[in-house]
């Protein structure tokens, strides 16, 4: 990998996304993508910019996280771009704080499936750390 470009970088959730080569990301993470899947078949490269990305990150990832926000925001302003409905939608999550009940969570189930995410996560847990919970049992 390249060395010495970190000025041209913005660290993201555990991502670091190249806004130099946004549009065509290949330069660097087709370089991780190819190393990950050297180590195996069953090897599997998920990305989690938590934000709707380009169609281009799908041809160096298995696994795009496309939304990371509250219920509320969800539903209100959520919508898939058209070119994801071209995949299958094993290759989208959803990850969704801050749905407190279970008529809520059933809210963004349903929609999750309008907008072709293959797999949801719906907590009731706030920021500034919804993830570091468990749902209970509904």
């Amino acid at each position: 990998m390249q060395q010495g470009r970190v000025a041209d970088w913005q660290y993201a959730d555990w991502q670091y996304a190249d806004w130099q080569y946004a549009d065509f990301p290949t330069s660097y993470y087709d370089e991780i993508n190819q190393h990950v899947k050297a180590r195996g078949d069953e090897a599997v490269v998920a990305i989690n910019p938590g934000v709707q990305t380009g169609e281009c990150y799908t041809s160096v990832s298995d696994i795009v996280v496309n939304f990371k926000g509250s219920h509320e925001k969800y539903l209100s302003s959520y919508s898939a771009p058209d070119w994801v409905k071209g995949y299958d939608p094993g290759r989208f999550r959803h990850l969704v704080y801050d749905s407190p009940d279970a008529t809520m969570m059933k809210q963004d189930v349903a929609a999750s499936k309008g907008w072709d995410a293959g797999l949801i996560y719906v907590t009731p847990d706030v920021l500034p750390n919804p993830w570091d919970t468990l749902r209970p049992l509904l």
